[in-house]
């Protein structure tokens, strides 16, 4: 008797749970924004590091000098000008870098990463929106849902957390870059979806857009694309579908790569490195990097947070007429794509084999989590469609199991400061990051009140657990590029710590 109240019981909350699949999505959201709000809070209390001084020198001392927005807009096509010549092609990264919000000042510098974060969260929604609902025409809860979880496991395991959102420079260069780039991508998918011809007006600005992005990032996120964007033209032109659209936008991005690789600072860069790997080699240690990187990145927490999704994924399957073959050679051909980012730095012979900096890594990882939930869904349809079982299941008990397993990994196999938003909150939350940023704040006065003058000020660490592989502070060493870049930026003769 009590078996059978049990049973009905639970039958009742499935029933209920059922029909509150729109309940779930305004959940899904409202844990992404308690998620999320440690970022913002930390973004707060950031300051100008490193690369920060040196790109925005030029545009800082024209505002100075003329309060001209015209002036500041010459000065950064000057820098990036002379950049192409003598560092990087990435013009469209070097031009927004010399943009910076607030030019240096210490103060507006948390506008930044409050836009590379919201851009990134933009972009993962749009590239949701393009694939569930408008290619796969599903409801806007289940994308909700599924680009929420998606999101969540993206920002939680980031490999350097302070790279990807917190130093202008690296993060523009590269989640910036990913998350404009991912919005060209769902631009064109949606445009394919679409029966409505193309509109000259729209044409043009996906062109414009397209080749504004290929100055971006030329290395991995840009290898990726230039992958998608090829398998977008020969489906255009196999099925016959705007072929024409694809074909100019994917080539309005692929002529802007090619004159970021061809440009002249390249060489420059590469004479500081040595000499270039083999073609062959690169590729080789490139698949062997790429499994050592899914061999540290897998882990409970990406394993069991996707299951959250996984009764909307399958319904979302059901509901397509695509069979979803051979998800074998997707998977492999995820594998492939994946690990093909890894190729450029290895061919340039930019460091070790292997040794990756944080803020190139970050962006491997978040594309990694894409194809990984690609793959559950890919497999997750292949299964649906041959394995379909025609067992009720409950719904409610699915969840109580999933709810505790997530909470078994994140109490007791980690502990909650392995995810990066407790890690962020913990630093904010104990005043650290508030007054660090008194410090940066009364060093800025001291610069400001110094031109000329050799000037020494107090060392500011990050806080423990918190660091960055690119950027870095002031050192002991006057002569040292960091501390040259901060001279200029002010005014000073010289500049060190104590």
């Amino acid at each position: 008797m009590m078996q059978k109240q049990i049973a009905d019981r639970i039958e009742k909350i499935d029933a209920w749970l059922a029909k509150k699949e729109k309940l779930f999505a305004v959940l899904c959201v409202l844990a992404l924004i308690c998620l999320m709000i440690p970022f913002y809070w930390f973004g707060r209390y950031t300051a100008p590091l490193a690369d920060d001084f040196n790109t925005v020198t030029g545009t800082h001392h024209a505002w100075i000098t003329s309060h001209s927005i015209w002036q500041v807009i010459l000065a950064a096509v000057e820098k990036t000008k002379g950049y192409y010549i003598g560092w990087t092609g990435a013009f469209t990264n070097v031009f927004l870098q010399c943009l910076m919000p607030g030019l240096g000042d210490y103060r507006t510098y948390f506008i930044a990463s409050w836009i590379i974060l919201t851009t990134f969260l933009i972009a993962n929604f749009y590239f949701g929106k393009c694939l569930i609902v408008d290619v796969m025409g599903q409801e806007k809860t289940k994308w909700l849902i599924i680009t929420v979880i998606t999101t969540v496991i993206q920002i939680e395991c980031l490999p350097v957390v302070y790279d990807a959102f917190f130093w202008f420079v690296g993060a523009e260069a590269y989640v910036f870059a990913y998350s404009l780039k991912l919005i060209l991508a769902g631009i064109i998918i949606k445009e394919l979806a679409s029966d409505r011809k193309v509109r000259p007006g729209m044409l043009i600005l996906n062109m414009i857009y397209a080749f504004l992005i290929g100055g971006t990032e030329f290395g991995p996120t840009s290898v990726l694309l230039i992958c998608v964007l090829g398998c977008l033209v020969i489906f255009s032109i196999v099925r016959k579908r705007k072929s024409c659209y694809t074909l100019i936008v994917s080539a309005s991005f692929a002529l802007a790569w090619i004159l970021t690789i061809a440009a002249p600072g390249n060489s420059v860069r590469q004479s500081m490195v040595g000499e270039k790997r083999g073609v062959i080699f690169s590729i080789v240690q490139a698949l062997t990097v790429g499994a050592m990187r899914i061999y540290e990145w897998i882990n409970p927490f990406m394993l069991i947070v996707p299951l959250l999704a996984l009764p909307f994924i399958i319904l979302c399957v059901k509901k397509v007429k695509f069979e979803f073959p051979l998800p074998m050679l997707v998977s492999l051909l995820s594998y492939g794509i994946y690990s093909s980012m890894y190729a450029p730095m290895i061919y340039a012979n930019y460091g070790a084999v292997g040794q990756v900096n944080g803020y190139t890594n970050n962006v491997i990882y978040l594309i990694f989590i894409l194809l990984w939930m690609g793959n559950i869904i890919y497999w997750t349809g292949w299964m649906t469609k041959h394995y379909a079982s025609r067992k009720k299941q409950s719904i409610s008990c699915y969840y109580i199991s999933v709810l505790c397993s997530i909470f078994l990994i994140t109490c007791v196999a980690h502990i909650p400061g392995d995810y990066c938003s407790f890690t962020l909150l913990h630093w904010v939350r104990t005043g650290t990051m508030q007054a660090n940023m008194e410090k940066y704040l009364e060093r800025e006065e001291i610069l400001h009140n110094s031109p000329g003058e050799d000037v020494v000020v107090e060392a500011i660490s990050f806080p423990e657990g918190i660091y960055t592989s690119g950027a870095g502070e002031i050192t002991s060493d006057a002569e040292h590029w960091i501390n040259i870049g901060v001279s200029d930026y002010y005014g000073v003769k010289s500049v060190r710590t104590e």
